[in-house]
């Protein structure tokens, strides 16, 4: 099981790597998945969401501290208390990866400590930039991934979350979307039925962020993502970041970074004593997109001294356990840029 308190590698990669790593084929794609049902395009009964997170809840996860220990390739190191935005102009939605241990087809909403940890992990550092919302959501559990009845009840239960957002707190202000893993696999869902055709609702989207999915986009401009394209630099709006990342060659029973994977978690090798709950590693790592085979991925490499990186439980996953905070540091900043440029053009939205 993850120690998701740990401190974990923040800032380490190429802004523009990470930006233009989408992956191109006909449609959304998922190791293992069945395909996503269109009951999820009905609007739901209304139910009572459970919040995670929500602005001025307490507790609430996704304003932990970020306090973190800055550590550079000569050993030096420095702390830094990073503020969390006073009035943000924008919102984030963030859902959780497959992190339930529940055994029943799909996930009851109550918050257990591996929902309030993982979004201390993944999702508290975007604190800087926007109101974070997190829902929780009846996510299909580890024994039953192939089971189409509970991805629809998924679904309808991320689309329920997402219409109490749209009209309860929203107000017209921008959004991001991010998710990891299973939770980019219902934004990918969420984003090719409700936003990507909803010409209302399309211009609020500051950008998704969906790491760990095997995401693929229309080359020639159709399909769920039609309107959506991949971000190609820090000032675009309206976009996807996406990526798998492997420390390595893509193996052929690879899980992620295959538009049809072959076969139906990558760590730092060791981390400092620090005293802060996060860690943020600069100028160790580099990271480039490669297209090699039919894989599509994100390859990571340390430098200057940077720490091994570790592919758990196999190879097969390369990195995945650890997409989102492998450029956490470079994905906050780039929210930041999106941010300026998006209220700028939308100055009635915040």
């Amino acid at each position: 099981m993850r120690r998701f308190r740990r401190p974990v590698i923040m800032g380490v990669l190429s802004l523009f790597c990470v930006a233009g790593a989408i992956s191109c084929s006909s449609s959304p794609a998922t190791a293992g998945k069945p395909a996503a049902s269109a009951t999820a395009t009905t609007k739901p009964a209304a139910a009572r969401t459970v919040w995670l997170c929500r602005p001025g809840q307490t507790p609430d996860p996704c304003t932990a501290s970020l306090s973190t220990t800055v550590l550079t390739g000569n050993g030096h190191r420095q702390v830094v208390d990073y503020p969390q935005a006073s009035n943000p102009g924008i919102d984030c939605f963030y859902l959780y990866p497959r992190i339930t241990l529940q055994t029943t087809p799909n996930a009851n909403l109550v918050i257990d400590p591996q929902e309030t940890a993982i979004a201390e992990l993944e999702a508290s550092p975007f604190s800087r930039d926007c109101r974070v919302f997190a829902p929780m959501y009846r996510q299909v559990t580890a024994e039953y991934t192939t089971s189409t009845s509970a991805l629809q009840v998924e679904n309808a239960s991320v689309l329920a979350a997402w219409n109490d957002y749209l009209a309860h707190y929203n107000d017209g202000r921008g959004v991001v979307l991010i998710g990891h893993s299973e939770g980019a696999d219902a934004l990918a869902e969420l984003i090719a039925t409700q936003v990507n055709p909803d010409a209302d609702v399309r211009p609020r989207l500051v950008s998704a962020i969906l790491t760990g999915a095997n995401l693929a986009v229309s080359p020639q401009g159709n399909g769920p993502f039609s309107q959506i394209g991949a971000c190609r630099t820090v000032t675009q709006t309206g976009c996807v970041v996406a990526y798998n990342a492997f420390s390595g060659p893509v193996p052929r029973d690879a899980l992620f970074g295959w538009p049809s994977p072959t076969a139906k978690e990558g760590v730092v090798a060791h981390y400092p004593a620090v005293s802060t709950p996060w860690v943020q590693y600069d100028d160790q790592y580099r990271a480039s997109c490669v297209d090699s085979d039919g894989s599509a991925v994100l390859v990571v490499k340390p430098v200057n001294g940077g720490s091994p990186l570790l592919t758990v439980p196999n190879a097969a996953w390369g990195l995945h356990v650890d997409d989102p905070n492998l450029a956490l540091g470079n994905l906050v900043a780039l929210v930041q840029s999106q941010a300026e440029v998006y209220l700028k053009a939308h100055p009635s939205a915040s």
